[in-house]
């Protein structure tokens, strides 16, 4: 089902000429995973298709783009909303591709603020000689410091990283 997703998502990006809706996609997806029940309503069989786009265009209200409102509804009508973050995945990796972009992860004890994300986005960015992007996600094992996976990469700055590499140093040396 990821893969009909994508596929939604790569057409999604043929019909918009490779514009960034990534807000729009994201503002969607927020909507749908926000809302508590609504994927299961919008899914429903018990609903009819017309029904369901009908409210669906409530829902998505706030989405402008008419591309991505048209694709929202057609999905709630067959039922297959479920694919949305399967397209809004298709859609970026497109887009990320078209403008030399990599995506990655910071794993973090505490939420970053913009302006860390985007200091870390700069420095990897220099680093591997394009742009970065990166999503924050919370991982409480780390107990302090981060660590960052961007694509087969991975930096470990986190304060348990660096007890496991000394830890291994002393085993080395003992």
């Amino acid at each position: 089902m990821a893969e009909l997703g994508k596929s939604y998502g790569e057409a999604l990006f043929l019909l918009e000429e490779g514009k960034d809706i990534e807000g729009e996609l994201r503002l969607a997806l927020d909507v749908l995973k926000g809302t508590p029940g609504l994927e299961g309503v919008l899914m429903s069989p018990r609903i009819e298709g017309e029904e369901r786009a009908a409210l669906a265009k409530k829902v998505f209200h706030e989405v402008k783009d008419q591309h991505l409102l048209s694709l929202l509804l057609l999905l709630c009508k067959k039922r297959k909303i479920s694919l949305l973050p399967g397209v809004c995945e298709g859609y970026l990796q497109l887009l990320d591709k078209k403008n030399g972009t990599e995506r990655g992860i910071v794993h973090s004890v505490r939420p970053l603020s913009e302006e860390e994300i985007h200091r870390l986005e700069k420095a990897l960015g220099n680093e591997k000689g394009t742009r970065v992007r990166l999503g924050n996600r919370l991982d409480e094992s780390l107990i302090g410091g981060v660590t960052v996976t961007l694509g087969d990469r991975h930096y470990d700055g986190s304060i348990k990283g660096r007890a496991r590499s000394l830890r291994e140093a002393l085993m080395k040396g003992a």
